[in-house]
């Protein structure tokens, strides 16, 4: 009877053991066992479950003051869920990371980026807005985007093919279709009026099509400008077409 509880006392110890190893795995350990061709990580503290890293760079894209905590009420569903916290073009960004066998996920994404985020990644474009993210949930398999929800505003948008002055705000309603983003673009407030659609691949192709009009408020210089799209329709809208 002894030897049955001291195999039991025994097994327990080792479980409490095994658990708060898993606990207490070092981050660094989990970093080194990743291909640092792609991927670059400096600065990392803390475990796997709780922890951060000062930089990680991956095909371009760079953060900073990363920092991780995975969600106990999550774990307990079966559900590998971090609460992550990071700097990304010089704007914050925080959202749940959510690690599932066949594709990555994230839930509750919001950002804030200054108005020079969409000049450092599409600077041909000739673009400029602060940028606000509020995406409810995006997830992507190795190929695809499975599903993404959510909207981007974007404040003081200027637009430098068509004026140096701000054209004014402007939302994206993001969703998938076909495994690709797709957005629909409205105006909230500004000197014309846009409707439009944006495809977005994870390669990176992008296509924005849509119609723009002038308003009450529209300025000569932008309405001279608008005249090099063409002909407008019995609505008084041109069409328009970026693609890269």
């Amino acid at each position: 009877m002894s030897l049955k509880i001291n195999k039991k006392q025994s097994l327990i110890s080792f479980l409490i053991l095994f658990f708060m190893m898993i606990l207490q795995f070092p981050a660094i350990t989990a970093v080194n066992s990743i291909n640092k061709n792609s991927l670059k990580v400096n600065g990392v503290n803390g475990t796997v479950w709780k922890g951060s890293a000062s930089e990680i760079s991956s095909n371009e894209i760079y953060l900073r003051q990363t920092k991780w905590e995975i969600v106990p009420s999550e774990l307990l569903k079966g559900i590998l869920t971090f609460d992550v916290s990071t700097y990304l073009f010089n704007g914050q960004l925080e959202f749940n990371l959510i690690l599932g066998p066949m594709n990555i996920g994230a839930t509750d994404i919001k950002g804030n980026f200054p108005d020079d985020i969409l000049e450092i990644i599409a600077p041909f474009l000739g673009v400029s807005s602060e940028v606000v993210m509020n995406i409810n949930s995006f997830t992507i398999n190795k190929k695809d985007i499975d599903q993404i929800e959510g909207q981007v505003l974007l404040n003081n948008l200027v637009i430098k093919g068509i004026s140096n002055g701000i054209m004014g705000s402007y939302k994206i309603d993001l969703f998938e279709r076909n495994g690709e983003i797709y957005g629909s673009i409205d105006e909230i407030s500004g000197e014309v009026d846009i409707a439009a659609t944006l495809s977005l691949t994870l390669s990176g192709k992008y296509i924005v099509d849509g119609v723009i009009s002038a308003k009450q408020n529209t300025n000569s210089q932008i309405r001279t400008i608008l005249s090099f799209l063409g002909a407008e329709n019995e609505d008084g809208q041109r069409s328009f077409r970026f693609e890269g």
